[in-house]
């Protein structure tokens, strides 16, 4: 009996966060160049500077967003980014002082990446929340 419980509580809580959270592509993401230089004091690396717009182009106002990054995200040091935040399994996250976004809304964070504007990272949504 206490197995039927604990199993019946475990799915009222799959199904309150899968009301919550949806896969999909309501949050489109553009990428965008500010500049690329080659540092002498980091041994000659090139590095790129990007600006990230995400918009909202759901009829929901965003809570927040989860973008998936991969081995394309080279970041040229823990402090390479700005208004986002990185997850400890590298996904990228709103910073708390961003509360939401707004249907129709965009939002801009930033990185500097080592590489060359021709290796942009892969980031894709990997999961929205929904006020």
């Amino acid at each position: 009996m206490k197995i039927i419980a604990l199993f019946c509580s475990l799915l009222i809580c799959v199904a309150f966060v899968a009301a919550n959270e949806q896969v999909n592509s309501d949050l489109s993401i553009h990428q965008t160049v500010i500049g690329t230089w080659t540092d002498g004091s980091r041994g000659n690396r090139q590095y790129t500077q990007y600006d990230v717009t995400v918009t909202n182009v759901s009829g929901r106002n965003i809570k927040n967003f989860f973008i998936d990054t991969d081995y394309t995200f080279k970041v040229r040091d823990g402090n390479a980014f700005w208004n986002v935040i990185r997850l400890p399994n590298g996904d990228l996250s709103l910073p708390s002082y961003q509360t939401s976004i707004n249907a129709g809304a965009s939002y801009t964070f930033g990185f500097i990446l080592l590489g060359s504007p021709s290796t942009p990272a892969n980031l894709s949504v990997r999961y929205l929340t929904y006020l």
